[in-house]
């Protein structure tokens, strides 16, 4: 099933990147990492690394704020768990203008655990991730470290208030960046000309800069005779 999402979403990047002119406010990303059991102790114990694939669609304000809808998806080798996240987040970008910055994000959701027995719960979750993040023209890679809270990750109620590492890679499509972020060369300013002319045969020249012909651009040179 993961394998159909994942080319469902590659697709759906690839078509976001051809029409990036007019969704320029729209990022499309794709993630995969690992994950790594926190709290409490007993899930901790049992539960081994596992798998995470998440997705986002997002949109930015400007440069530093945005706000994204993500699906994960994510399992947990040893307590034979899975889950399903949904939530919505907030997104900010430091030192913006550089083509290498930090990222953080801070989201509220739903999750719905599955136990060995198949039984489900749903639950509140949280997450908060901080990661690192390079940009180019149609497209941005990065790694972050996504720390989730659940508040009922198990059918057991001993298991509740579960909190959970998953570090992860991911690819963004998004629209082409503005031209300030890509360069920041500026074109050389052209030197200016002085024209030193004996325009009326007084046998002194006369210096115009710029093709001002004004007292504050003249300046008189002697000939040499």
């Amino acid at each position: 099933m993961n394998k159909i999402i994942n080319a469902v979403v590659l697709a759906a990047a690839l078509t976001l990147s051809t029409q990036a002119m007019s969704h320029e406010g729209l990022e499309l990303g794709i993630g995969v990492g690992t994950t790594h059991a926190l709290t409490p102790d007993d899930f901790k114990r049992a539960a081994k690394t596992g798998d995470a694939n998440l997705y986002w669609l997002g949109y930015g304000f400007n440069k530093n704020w945005a706000a994204e809808l993500s699906y994960d998806s994510f399992d947990f080798d040893g307590a034979d768990t899975k889950h399903q996240t949904l939530s919505a987040s907030g997104v900010y970008t430091f030192f913006a203008d550089y083509q290498i910055h930090p990222v953080a994000k801070l989201g509220l959701g739903t999750t719905e655990s599955k136990d060995p027995a198949g039984e489900k719960q749903n639950s509140l979750s949280t997450q908060a991730m901080v990661g690192l993040e390079a940009d180019f023209k149609y497209v941005s890679v990065g790694a972050l470290f996504n720390y989730i809270f659940i508040q009922k990750a198990h059918s057991n109620p001993d298991i509740e208030n579960a909190s959970a590492l998953i570090p992860a890679i991911y690819v963004t499509i998004h629209g082409p960046l503005s031209g300030d972020k890509v360069s920041k060369t500026e074109a050389p300013v052209a030197a200016t000309v002085v024209a030193r002319i004996d325009t009326d045969g007084d046998g002194e020249i006369h210096s115009y800069q710029g093709g001002n012909r004004g007292s504050l651009g003249q300046h008189r040179f002697k000939s040499d005779k």
